[in-house]
């Protein structure tokens, strides 16, 4: 019997280093550092502390230090700074003392030679670049090897391959964004950015912050739009369209040329095509389930509606996700299309993969929490649909205690929205094209920095109730 040549199928019995690795007396691999920018970093602080610690701050941390002592020098360093001490060699040394790291560290002499090391302070921002780039490859290894044993512990135990791929991604995810204090500013140039961001808003129309509209100018106007890192609740009882007005506002988003994630807990992808279809067309959806009853205008419709569908930036997911898995769907939505993800709808909040927890209340609260955490890291609006209690009378109007897990939903909610669709014949209503709608009211609940509204009496227009037109056979919503 023949032997198998393992090369000839790309087949190692072990891992050949790379040919650039560094590695020790040993022949071990060593992890990625530069020792010289470390030593050039901390030279700089020690010459010009004043000029030099605001700049490498923002860069790094004790942590990205590969050197534990150069970590250690680094924290004092800051630590002086933010003290409102003075930076020099004999007082650098007193600290070390105190904090009985001296020897630690190197000795004085060590300390003297990191100073002496350094021709000018002109380069600590490129040092400091240097060894934040090392740092975030030793992360970057040590994130790979939590997913190889998270991977080989994947067998027979109960998280699936996409928990394990929405972690993987989240951890480089988190490796690829700036630091945290890039987000941090000084009161008086953030607002001065703010104005010039106003006024050019003003000028050409272009808002100062990433927001779409969501279809309907009067929800818009009230809760501003749908806004990076914003996340809005969407809540009704069954049937009473929240799903419906989600489709809605989706497929809004998605013509302005916007990404739009759709993940539906209840509907298959090819059922939210045909709402989808019914809706833009429009055709009664019933219609669709039995081609042979449509008209020859009717297929007119249908193929011009498919044709408007091809290019539009919209990806549907027909299952409930965890947290990890719609994270790592967003990501992918917005390389898919070449542009950030704008909006991602969850349809809806019970049929998602909740964290395991003895409660639902803290179930809920750790998903409401996650996405809205989500929404800020991607910088894209979230739209969450959820079910409210039943009510004791047939057309109460809901409130917004009726919500399930209503306390940790407005916590985390930026808006609200309610929707009421009374039963009976009185509130049926004539649509623009002279067919038959029902008569809605949504309802904004809650909203941090946008206007509440109330419900109307007696179905009559009270200030800031929003009366919608709904037409359930053409999955419908439209503005009274």
């Amino acid at each position: 019997m023949s032997t198998i040549d393992a090369t000839e199928y790309g087949l190692k019995t072990q891992e050949s280093p790379p040919a650039d690795a560094m590695m020790d007396r040993m022949g071990n691999l060593v992890p990625p550092h530069d020792i010289g920018a470390e030593a050039c970093v901390l030279g700089s602080m020690l010459i010009d502390a004043d000029a030099v610690v605001p700049l490498v701050r923002r860069a790094l941390t004790p942590e990205d230090f590969y050197r534990p002592a150069h970590g250690d020098i680094f924290r004092l360093v800051l630590d002086m700074a933010d003290a409102r001490k003075p930076v020099d060699l004999v007082l650098v040394r007193n600290e070390l003392h105190q904090r009985k790291q001296l020897e630690q560290v190197g000795g004085i002499e060590y300390v003297v030679a990191l100073a002496e090391g350094v021709p000018s302070t002109a380069n600590a921002e490129y040092y400091a670049n240097i060894v934040r780039d090392k740092s975030l490859l030793r992360k970057a290894i040590q994130a790979a090897r939590q997913i190889e044993r998270e991977a080989y512990g994947a067998f027979g135990v109960r998280d699936s391959a996409s928990e394990v791929l929405g972690r993987a991604q989240q951890a480089f995810y988190d490796l690829a964004r700036p630091m945290e204090n890039e987000n941090e500013a000084s009161l008086g140039p953030e607002a001065r950015k703010k104005l010039a961001d106003m006024e050019a808003e003003q000028e050409h129309g272009r808002p100062s912050e990433r927001r779409v509209s969501c279809g309907f100018p009067v929800i818009d106007q009230a809760i501003h739009g749908l806004r990076a890192g914003r996340m809005v609740t969407l809540a009704a009882k069954t049937k009473a369209g929240k799903s419906t007005l989600a489709l809605n506002m989706a497929l809004h988003v998605a013509f302005q040329g916007e990404p739009v994630l759709y993940i539906s807990g209840e509907m298959r992808t090819n059922e939210l095509a045909d709402r989808f279809l019914s809706m833009h067309a429009p055709i009664h959806g019933d219609s669709l389930k039995n081609p042979r009853s449509l008209r020859m205008e009717d297929w007119e419709k249908l193929r011009r509606t498919a044709e408007a569908f091809d290019p539009l930036p919209l990806r549907m997911v027909g299952r409930g996700l965890s947290l990890a898995e719609i994270g790592m769907k967003a990501r992918e939505t917005g390389t898919m299309f070449g542009k950030q993800t704008a909006l991602v709808v969850v349809d809806y909040l019970a049929l998602m993969k909740l964290p395991p927890a003895r409660e639902a209340r803290i179930r809920v609260g750790e998903f409401t929490r996650g996405l809205k955490q989500l929404a800020m890291e991607l910088g894209c609006g979230i739209l969450l649909v959820s079910q409210i209690r039943r009510l004791a009378e047939e057309n109460a109007k809901p409130q917004l205690h009726d919500l399930k897990e209503s306390g940790d939903i407005e916590n985390d909610s930026d808006a609200v929205l309610l929707i009421h669709t009374p039963d009976g014949d009185r509130h049926w209503t004539t649509s623009h094209d002279g067919k038959q709608a029902r008569e809605s009211w949504v309802k904004i609940a809650a909203c941090r920095d946008g206007t509440i509204t109330h419900w109307p009496k007696d179905g009559s227009d009270a200030p800031g109730a929003i009366r919608l037109r709904y037409r359930p056979w053409n999955m419908l919503f439209e503005a009274w």
